[in-house]
């Protein structure tokens, strides 16, 4: 720790800073702290009860000062799938020369172990319009295959082939219920070069390509 006293800065090690703050200290430089690293239980018991009586101050962000004070605020109830996919767009739109990619996750319905995983929707370098249509396009149902989405993306980054992806299959209201799904499948795959496979940032366009719904 360092605290400038005075025109001069003093760090950790030096006597002022040692032991505990005063409480209702002065300007004065000998008077923040207790000036010795070693207390007495008494100094400790003294300096806990004063802690105990402290007010406790809330500090709030300016932006969210302007909004409780602002008069006829609007109120709006956002899904949060809406507020996901608000947040995903306003980060592509902000950043243009950054290429992203895309991945959604598999239905992952009804028991374990059947549609796992995800599959890439949208490769590295596509255009962040085309990217934003297919976040918008998204819809939210069952569950939420993550460990097995993140499998698929290393492998898609070490250049080994689609597995996740091919889980994804038909669902029919018999077995799902209350709806019905089209599952998804890669149209394509490439086999990746040998210089792909030693270099996996070389893999930027298409080598595996997926459909969203």
């Amino acid at each position: 720790m360092s605290l400038k006293i005075g025109g001069k800065t003093y760090t950790s090690p030096d006597s002022i800073l040692q032991g505990i703050p005063k409480n209702g200290a002065t300007k004065s430089k000998n008077d923040f702290y207790s000036g010795s690293a070693t207390l007495t239980e008494a100094q400790l018991d003294s300096a806990a009860n004063v802690f105990s009586r402290g007010q406790v101050v809330t500090l709030y962000h300016p932006n969210y000062l302007r909004w409780y004070h602002a008069e006829n605020k609007k109120t709006v109830e956002l899904a949060r799938l809406e507020v996901a996919q608000e947040a995903i767009t306003t980060v592509l739109n902000a950043t243009p020369i950054v290429d992203f990619g895309l991945m959604i996750f598999n239905l992952d319905f009804p028991y374990e172990g059947d549609r796992d995983g995800g599959r890439i929707i949208a490769n590295f370098g596509q255009a962040n319009t085309d990217i934003i249509s297919k976040v918008a396009s998204i819809e939210a149902e069952t569950n939420t295959p993550l460990c097995e989405t993140l499998t698929e993306a290393f492998r898609f980054f070490s250049s080994r082939s689609v597995k996740y992806a091919f889980e994804d299959t038909n669902c029919y209201k018999r077995e799902c219920g209350s709806f019905s799904y089209t599952g998804n499948t890669p149209l394509m795959m490439r086999q990746p070069s040998p210089a792909q496979a030693m270099f996996p940032h070389l893999r930027k366009d298409a080598v595996v390509m997926h459909t969203l719904f």
